[in-house]
């Protein structure tokens, strides 16, 4: 009688053992996860912060350059930037067509 309450006892304490190792691998794991998310989440959101920033202060630039573009050509000057030039467009034969200074 003695041994079969020695080999309950030992597969009880088998069990027992097993869930502590599973309750501290979890208890392990939260830690690494609060660990991780309160040192990496504020660097995280402060390069988004840096580089939202920096999009703003483009989005910004351009909008002044537009707008100077847009009162120049009011004024006659005709300024405008390199990209929205009419550069005219080539024929069959590869030749210019439309563009500045060409008649059309």
């Amino acid at each position: 009688m003695r041994i079969i309450g020695d080999v309950i006892d030992n597969v009880f304490s088998s069990i027992r053992l097993v869930f502590l190792l599973i309750f501290g691998a979890v208890v392990l794991f939260g830690l690494f996860m609060t660990v991780g998310a309160s040192y990496v989440a504020p660097q995280v959101a402060d390069s988004a912060a840096e580089r939202i920033e920096r999009l703003g202060n483009e989005a910004i630039k351009a909008e002044v350059e537009a707008k100077l573009a847009r009162e120049m050509g009011k004024d006659g000057w005709g300024y405008d930037s390199a990209r929205s030039v009419d550069r005219g467009s080539l024929n069959d034969e590869g030749e210019a067509q439309g563009g500045w200074g060409e008649e059309n």
